[in-house]
């Protein structure tokens, strides 16, 4: 499936790539429900991405033409939020005063674009002139002087990208600020997984693979000894923690997620996918690969993955499921119980109380070999925006879910396979309105709402996943 992706890639770049605008127009299936492709807009870090493609399909000419667009769209305003970053779309009109992260301008971009500058730079070597490597090692600069103080150790992702490139600036351009900025980094967040034994954003089948990218990157290619072991050492819990939860046959990694977009891999390209793809595994991709796919273009990791492969090499093993196997994860005031059994997964999380990307957290995910085997049903309780708490216990073989919020209503979503086979398990209390509808990625959607904080409803537990709870 892996060669598969790679030849599905180039045909889709192919098909995007805007030679007159020397850019790489924004696929149908970046956002899912809302085909924008028609308003002929360019994605940045795409095409950047593709640049890198390029290059191994040596056509170095049209890599250089994009990286040089690419880089005239750098936001250069220091002592700004955005100072540093690219934009998401080319066409996105410059932030102004009071600009809103997310909505104007994406903070992260400049460690995806700037990471892949970096690779872009070890990609072609001497293939750039002086004056083409000085502007790329400038927009190097700003991206690593312009995060400042943003980022913390809990969002994992860019905090891993940022120590790496940090680190990459310090040591190819001999800036020492640089290189001290990349060392407090790698120690800052080895700590916290040394304290609270994993990554902060913890389980997340859309970000685990950027953090497996960053962590590849820090022992593959490190700018100190500190980074290499620090990474090393992340690395091999990450990984534990990936092959204990991943189940092979069924394709589903057991929850809780606490950031995800979806809940069956094949639904949608993640980067969590490609890497299993890349060892083995099966059904974690879309079938059919089109620029109409759901989430294609982060298919365009693809280059900058296999420059990282080798360092997950036989962490990252497939393992069949034989038995049941589960897993515990501690985060100061939150507990995640996963299990994992041959005819499938279940995991829940009490505690958690942080509201970031709070759409993306789901605190209860249920999956059973489903009637079209090997497609797995599912279940999965997902967050309102409004949420300010969403916790799920469990007591014999119910669980009990709690919905918070700090107006007066309150809401949830349970996101299902398109079957709805796992619906009988649902118990909601009168008075708790309730909307089906089809979600944007695939599956159906539940929405439930309270009039009054705080929604409550009960989901029964298979009995195949029982007899292991009744062993506690």
């Amino acid at each position: 499936m892996f060669l598969d992706a790679s030849t599905s890639l180039v045909a889709v770049h192919e098909a995007l790539v805007d030679e007159d605008r020397g850019l790489l127009r924004l696929a149908p299936g970046v956002t899912p429900g809302h085909d924008l492709s028609a308003f002929n807009l360019h994605s940045v870090r795409e095409s950047l991405y593709g640049a890198i493609l390029d290059v191994t399909l040596g056509r170095i000419d049209r890599a250089l033409r994009t990286v040089s667009n690419v880089l005239e769209l750098q936001y250069d305003e220091p002592g700004t939020p955005w100072h540093g970053t690219f934009p998401v779309l080319a066409e996105s009109p410059l932030p102004a005063p009071g600009a809103a992260v997310w909505v104007d301008f994406d903070p992260n971009w400049r460690q995806f674009v700037g990471v892949g500058l970096a690779l872009f730079i070890e990609r072609t070597g001497a293939a750039l002139d002086a004056s083409f490597r000085g502007k790329i090692d400038d927009a190097l600069e700003r991206c690593v002087e312009g995060e400042r103080d943003r980022l913390t150790v809990e969002y994992s992702n860019p905090a891993l990208l940022y120590a790496w490139l940090a680190g990459w600036v310090g040591e190819h351009l001999s800036d020492a600020a640089a290189s001290a900025t990349s060392v407090d980094w790698c120690s800052a967040l080895r700590a916290q997984v040394e304290r609270d034994g994993d990554l902060a954003e913890y389980n997340s089948p859309t970000y685990d693979g950027i953090d497996l990218f960053a962590l590849a990157l820090w022992i593959g290619r490190p700018s100190s000894e500190l980074m290499a072991a620090s990474g090393r050492e992340i690395l091999q819990r990450v990984t534990a923690r990936m092959r204990t939860l991943f189940h092979p046959e069924l394709g589903i990694v057991a929850g809780p997620y606490h950031r995800a977009y979806d809940v069956d891999l094949r639904s949608s390209v993640s980067l969590t996918g490609m890497w299993w793809a890349a060892h083995g595994a099966v059904g974690t991709l879309p079938e059919v690969l089109t620029p109409s796919t759901v989430h294609i273009h982060d298919l365009y990791h693809l280059p900058l993955l296999e420059m990282a492969l080798e360092q997950t090499g036989p962490l990252l093993e497939c393992v069949p499921v034989l038995g049941a196997r589960s897993h515990e994860q501690r985060f100061p005031g939150s507990v995640a119980t996963s299990l994992v059994v041959p005819e499938g997964v279940i995991g829940l999380e009490s505690g958690r109380r942080s509201t970031f990307a709070i759409t993306q957290y789901t605190p209860f995910v249920l999956a059973l070999r489903g009637s079209a085997h090997p497609v797995p049903a599912w279940m999965a309780v997902f967050a309102d925006g409004a949420t300010t708490s969403l916790d799920v216990t469990r007591t014999g073989s119910t669980v009990h879910v709690t919905s918070s919020s700090g107006d007066g209503s309150a809401a949830a979503t349970i996101r299902m396979s398109s079957d709805e086979q796992l619906r009988s398990l649902l118990t909601v209390p009168s008075g708790v309105t309730t909307v089906m509808g089809q979600a944007d990625r695939g599956g159906s959607a539940l929405i439930l709402e309270a009039e009054q904080s705080p929604l409550e409803f009960t989901i029964e537990i298979p009995p195949v996943f029982m007899e292991f709870f009744d062993a506690e």
